[in-house]
């Protein structure tokens, strides 16, 4: 499935990175929300792969990786960043983050983003020259940002008794 074409976003970057903003309310509380980044995916080939992968050649994967090369498929960096709140999860924490599609690693997180933290962290990490030049110096953008830091809904998940994300929510820039 192609995210771009069948327009499964939110806000689309220059660079044709993505993301995702979805929530779900039922009489007014929130019951389910996702964010989610995805890169734009870069081909791949074996020479770029085996330059990168410094020193795993007996790694299962990177082997994988380069058989596939080696009968022409295309690899590439098909992974994404997913913050996911599921107010009736039993199985697992009801706010948690996860990187690509592993589904059964997700690490518990003790709030509710809201998008414009979600993409200001975007942003800030996978763009910090845009951040840095063009939001920080927006006369909006402080106000915009102290606002949803103090929007943030934090969570008791005393269930949880792993490793566990406490996310802070202090107004700095």
């Amino acid at each position: 499935m192609d995210l771009v074409t069948d327009r499964q976003f939110s806000y689309l970057f220059l660079d044709k990175s993505l993301v995702q903003v979805f929530y779900e309310f039922d009489r007014g509380e929130l019951r389910k929300a996702r964010l989610a980044y995805y890169p734009f995916p870069i081909p791949t080939t074996s020479d770029q792969w085996e330059d990168y992968d410094t020193g795993l050649t007996d790694n299962l994967l990177s082997e994988m990786i380069l058989a596939l090369m080696e009968e022409g498929d295309l690899v590439t960096n098909s992974s994404h960043f997913r913050i996911d709140y599921d107010a009736t999860a039993r199985t697992h924490s009801v706010s948690h983050c996860q990187f690509s599609g592993i589904n059964d690693l997700r690490l518990p997180l003790n709030v509710i983003f809201t998008p414009f933290l979600f993409v200001d962290f975007i942003i800030r990490n996978v763009f910090p020259s845009v951040h840095r030049t063009q939001l920080v110096e927006s006369i909006n953008y402080r106000p915009a940002l102290s606002h949803a830091r103090r929007s943030v809904e934090t969570l008791d998940d005393s269930r949880e008794n792993n490793l566990y994300i406490t996310v802070s929510t202090g107004d700095r820039t």
